[in-house]
């Protein structure tokens, strides 16, 4: 886990920080590090005054593993994932995560300052 501050420098490092914990996970690195990317980067635009924390890790069962990366924030507002327009600059986060990961989702505590998890993974048969 790595907390980072709401600066544009933070995506390269959450990035490095994942691809460091998952150079040995059997999945597309470059996948990995444009949602790690696209995640930070959003937390960042959307949220920009609190710390992010960008986390990576392994659920597995016997049969299937299950390669999450996470970042929280402390906003509690839903992401969206929209379609890009050709013309739009911007907007292209959530979408290009939805289509390079197996799943994505966000988990919005319960908690007066708990904010939210924003997370995406990939499944992985282990045997």
């Amino acid at each position: 886990m790595i907390v980072l501050g709401p600066i544009a420098a933070s995506a390269k490092t959450a990035r490095d920080h994942v691809a460091k914990i998952a150079a040995d996970w059997p999945i597309d690195s470059d996948d990995l590090r444009m949602v790690t990317s696209e995640l930070t980067s959003n937390a960042i635009k959307h949220v920009g005054r609190d710390e992010i924390v960008v986390d990576a890790y392994v659920d597995e069962d016997e049969v299937e593993g299950l390669y999450v990366v996470e970042v929280w924030d402390a906003s509690k507002e839903a992401p969206m994932a929209m379609f890009p327009s050709n013309q739009s600059i911007s907007g292209r986060g959530l979408w290009l995560v939805q289509n390079l990961a197996d799943d994505w989702g966000y988990e919005i505590s319960d908690e007066d300052e708990g904010g939210k998890v924003v997370y995406a993974a990939w499944a992985v048969k282990l045997k």
